[in-house]
């Protein structure tokens, strides 16, 4: 298990105004930004602590890993990520996303689900609460003021690529970013 404190976090700015396929991660007045790098294989959990008290966690899944922001209580302030229901969801990272639907190749577009860039929201204002129950009809819009990232895949490995099989993502390497609103300031460590 490999945990990283804040003190070892790496800020990193990016562009204002970027693209979804650019996505920045600018620490702004009133808007505290973290992204930094990591890397994680086999069966592991990967666990860095990230903002005021909050726990961002890749968790083993059987084809590959769920990304989960824990609060201090252990709720995943990350569960407001549309859609809830039917196509994948950007926080489940599974190796059969990047197969096309034989498991022949790569995805050629026969498989609906995310690629290397995950975008997610989370909402600091759930800690305390039973968690965040969507609506029926899938009408919710995340609020300006929840919380936002991406989590982009730089490498990944695969297993299990026999046709007919479900691809199982065994390595991963990735940069991650948490954008929030708040006045929360990162400790100068002196040393």
């Amino acid at each position: 298990m490999r945990r990283l404190t804040l003190a070892a976090l790496a800020l990193t700015v990016g562009a204002t105004g970027a693209t979804a396929q650019s996505p920045g991660c600018e620490w702004q007045e009133g808007r505290p930004a973290i992204s930094f790098t990591g890397e994680i294989s086999g069966q592991h959990p990967y666990y860095a602590t990230v903002g005021p008290g909050w726990t961002m966690a890749l968790e083993p899944a059987s084809h590959g890993w769920h990304l989960r922001l824990y609060d201090a209580d252990g709720l995943d302030l990350t569960q407001i990520t549309p859609p809830f229901r039917g196509a994948p969801n950007p926080r489940e990272i599974y190796g059969w996303h990047f197969r096309n639907a034989g498991n022949t190749a790569a995805n050629d577009g026969s498989i609906n689900a995310p690629q290397e860039l995950r975008l997610f929201y989370f909402d600091p204002d759930l800690s305390g609460t039973a968690g965040f129950m969507p609506p029926d009809n899938g009408g919710f819009e995340p609020d300006p003021a929840d919380g936002r990232g991406f989590l982009r895949i730089l490498d990944y490995g695969l297993a299990d690529l026999d046709p007919g099989e479900t691809a199982r993502m065994v390595y991963l390497l990735f940069e991650v970013c948490f954008v929030w609103t708040g006045d929360f300031t990162i400790p100068v460590d002196p040393s």
